[in-house]
């Protein structure tokens, strides 16, 4: 009698038929039975039949295979109903005797380890997003094959970060070619952008959005990563230089190793100065370490940021929303700026629903988030960053601050958020829900050593402590941290939670980083023409929600207006006189140089006070065209509206003689230059207190040098003409006077500019302090991801400049 046996998914239900002497299962492609974990192995494990009987053998160094829950360390026989497992992949063993009267098993009651914590039966239930639908083993390449989120497809990734016709796969003679199709999030071949069709090699590897494909010749191998993601840091290291002697360098995290596993909520713990904020950046690629590697789910997240950032998720300490917006408007124009431009008004609701359950915002949608109580405030940003449906989230002490409670209720949030799948790394100075909460604690000493890898529960057994704050003692001493380094390593936590956890493919060496190369300025996938319109709209909206701001800018232009009527008068009464004359020029010069003042002093801080959410919605793809342009236009609208207020007000008043419409149009221009201004001065400032310091010192060279208190000779005049956008202004605006009251001015000064140089002259300023201002928010953000030697450098100079000044104040009596 003939025995067969069969894996049946326990997920999909599906069997497969074990054939041949040898069964081997893994992601491989020479694998008999391809999975799509990225988990396990490319050879997980084998099945071997010898008669009629089955046994199993591990052939993974690094991930166990468990059978019936216990790990395969040597042979083992099979029966029938026995469960396999590996990683998040399962099977059940179905040994059938009689095809006649086949037996089906029954269904794995498999649990990811550890399990759930079991709330009480008030507590908040986390409601995931639809589940993945299973992908297929794998796809034949006949002809064309389409790829993307349209059920239509021949290939559908029912994801929100995939677009609807996302890229396809087509032949040319011999050979297949991948093109991208104007996606929203990007077609990645081998980690570079796919920006036009290019040849597809034998393993090549095709990224789109959560999901890998693997090119085998005429077959396609999808992988999906959705709520499947293992975090690997190997030999992590980051060198600064040292304030109290820049010619050296400090480590701040010391040559770290760490391994976590989808579906796990890991703390990093330690004092202030222990390199928590430091591992984070560098295992979220925010800022790389110098030395070591990070993997995601065994690729390379340095080299292929790009293709991975889509799928990674990291909400800072301070929050990064717009708080005069209400929590859906704020989540809405996220999920526009993040989310595939071909997303319908039903998905975005959607999406924003599912996300506000989970986080337990349903009732507080419409609330502005300004109002919402701290713990709100936090929920709202992690929602934001929910948004596009990460498989990675990295949190930044976001309970700093919090009550007990609120920190409780975050804490179990976050497992909760685990537990579907998520794979969490948080950074937390609150102890007191850790051991009810979280999967592993990551202890690391002063200096960045790592001190401990383990649970709650081991971590007090091992370390031999009560509680974990006991630990912070130990931690704090620094010729402690070697020895705690060395015995971590030695520790049979850290051979489980970490060595044995390495994937068993990769290059175990240590590397040298050289940065994170991001794609910001060539970004083809979130262009102007979609972008700008939603800035637009969203600035639009906290501009309108701030009604203090728009009172006090109108009285600006009255209170202008009335200071010029109370020290110049009515200046019709005094016809044809020379007085007239010379007044008419005192009054249009202070009208130019306010206008400049308002465009200046109106956009100084647009961009410095939005730092933290410019970078954010940076690696999401925004564009830094599309930012500068959306606070340029809108302000040149308020300006518009303050010039011509205040133009009317003075005209009405003090009876100005010219052209109307031609005063109107050169202050407009002004005021755009100071908008110029004022948004190269908010690019380039770290803080909003120096942005306002900077703006009396472009607004000073303005009057000086607008021919207006001396004729501007050589020099002088060079600068005027070339920085001075008020020298053209302020002559211009001379020259719509009329004749008979020009000619009454018998000074020295030059003759009135006319209004079309003028507006070629003030215009190649604008459009140069433009290009400026978007090219230093690019640079700030490509040196904030660098780590090599041109930046450090850099780094060093400004240190002992400032060491420098250091020693000249000390040597002061």
């Amino acid at each position: 009698m003939t025995v067969k046996l069969k894996l049946v998914d326990v997920e999909t239900n599906d069997s497969h038929l074990v054939t041949g002497e040898v069964f081997v299962v893994g992601r491989g492609l020479d694998a008999d039975l391809t999975v799509t974990d990225s988990r396990c192995a490319r050879r997980q494990f084998r099945i071997v039949q010898k008669a009629d009987r089955f046994s199993l053998e591990q052939l993974s160094k690094s991930v166990p295979t468990f059978c019936d829950d216990e790990p395969v360390v040597e042979r083992r026989t099979l029966r029938h109903g026995m469960q396999i497992r590996a990683a998040q992949t399962g099977f059940a063993v179905d040994i059938q005797e009689d095809l006649a009267t086949e037996q089906h098993p029954p269904r794995s009651n498999y649990e990811p380890v550890p399990p759930p914590i079991e709330f009480p039966a008030s507590a908040q239930t986390y409601v995931a997003t639809p589940s993945v639908p299973p992908l297929p083993d794998s796809i034949s390449i006949e002809e064309n094959i389409l790829i993307g989120r349209d059920v239509a497809a021949d290939l559908c990734l029912k994801h929100i970060q995939v677009s609807r016709r996302h890229a396809r796969i087509f032949q040319r003679g011999d050979d297949s070619f991948i093109q991208d199709l104007g996606s929203a999030n990007g077609t990645f071949l081998d980690g570079e952008l796919v920006t036009a069709p290019r040849p597809l090699k034998t393993n090549a590897i095709i990224r789109i959005g959560p999901y890998s494909l693997t090119f085998a010749g005429r077959r396609l191998v999808p992988m999906s990563g959705a709520k499947n993601a293992q975090l690997e840091g190997r030999g992590l290291t980051r060198r600064v230089p040292d304030d109290d002697n820049p010619a050296e360098s400090k480590t701040i995290l010391d040559d770290v190793s760490l391994v976590i596993r989808p579906g796990e909520f890991v703390c990093l713990l330690g004092p202030s100065g222990s390199g928590k904020s430091t591992l984070l950046s560098a295992l979220s690629a925010r800022t790389p370490a110098n030395f070591g590697r990070v993997l995601i789910n065994g690729s390379s997240l340095y080299d292929n940021f790009e293709s991975l950032k889509s799928d990674i998720a990291l909400v800072p300490q301070r929050d990064t929303l717009h708080e005069s917006l209400s929590v859906e408007d704020a989540l809405h124009y996220t999920a526009r700026l993040r989310l595939p431009v071909d997303s319908s008004d039903e998905e975005i609701d959607r999406q924003i629903d599912e996300v506000l359950k989970s986080v337990g915002l349903e009732e507080h949608r419409e609330k502005p988030i300004r109002i919402l109580s701290g713990g709100q405030q936090r929920r709202a940003s992690l929602a934001n960053e929910l948004i596009s449906n990460p498989s990675l989230l990295f949190l930044d002490e976001v309970t700093s601050g919090l009550d007990e409670e609120t920190d409780r209720e975050m804490m179990r949030l976050f497992r909760r958020l685990a537990d579907s799948g998520m794979t969490i790394v948080c950074v937390t100075h609150s102890l007191v829900n850790i051991s009810d909460t979280c999967h592993l604690v990551v202890f690391l000493t002063v200096g960045g050593k790592l001190a401990y890898v383990g649970t709650p529960r081991e971590a007090l057994r091992d370390l031999e402590i009560d509680r974990l704050g006991a630990m912070y003692t130990r931690l704090e001493d620094k010729h402690q941290g070697d020895q705690l380094k060395k015995d971590n390593i030695e520790s049979e936590t850290y051979q489980r939670y970490v060595v044995e956890r390495f994937s068993d493919d990769v290059d175990a060496a240590p590397e040298e980083n050289v940065g994170v190369e991001k794609h910001y300025w060539n970004n083809r996938f979130r262009t102007v023409v979609h972008q700008l319109p939603l800035l637009l709209r969203r600035y639009r909206a906290v501009f309108l929600s701030d009604k203090q701001s728009i009172y006090g800018l109108l009285m600006q232009c009255l209170v202008v207006a009335l200071v010029l009527f109370l020290v110049f008068g009515n200046i019709d009464d005094r016809l044809f006189s020379f007085r007239r004359a010379a007044l008419s020029c005192n009054v249009l010069f202070v009208l130019a140089v306010s206008c400049f003042w308002f465009g200046c002093n109106n956009t100084a801080k647009e961009i410095v006070k939005e730092r933290g959410i410019y970078t954010k919605e940076l690696q999401a793809n925004l564009d830094p065209t599309s930012f500068y342009l959306s606070k340029f236009l809108l302000q040149l609208c308020v300006v518009m509206t303050q010039a011509m207020l205040l133009l009317f007000l003075v005209n009405w008043w003090c009876h100005l003689s010219g052209n109307l419409l031609s005063q109107a149009c050169i202050l407009i221009l002004g005021g755009a230059a100071g908008i110029a201004v004022g948004l190269f001065i908010s690019s380039v400032a770290t803080t909003e207190e120096t942005a306002l310091t900077l703006v009396p010192l472009v607004l000073i060279p303005q009057i000086i040098l607008s021919d207006v208190f001396i004729q501007l000779e050589g020099i002088s005049k060079f600068l005027g003409a070339g920085f001075a956008s008020n020298y053209w202004v302020y002559g211009a605006m001379r020259g719509t006077l009329p004749d008979v009251l020009t000619r009454q001015l018998n000074t020295p000064l030059a003759p009135p500019i006319s209004f079309h140089w003028a507006v070629v002259a003030v215009g190649i300023q604008i459009a140069a302090l433009g290009m400026a201002a978007v090219f230093v928010l690019h640079i700030r953000d490509r040196a904030m991801a660098s780590t090599n030697k041109s930046f450090a450098e850099a780094v060093r100079e400004i240190t002992l400049f400032r060491a420098m000044v250091g020693l000249l104040r000390k040597s002061k009596p």
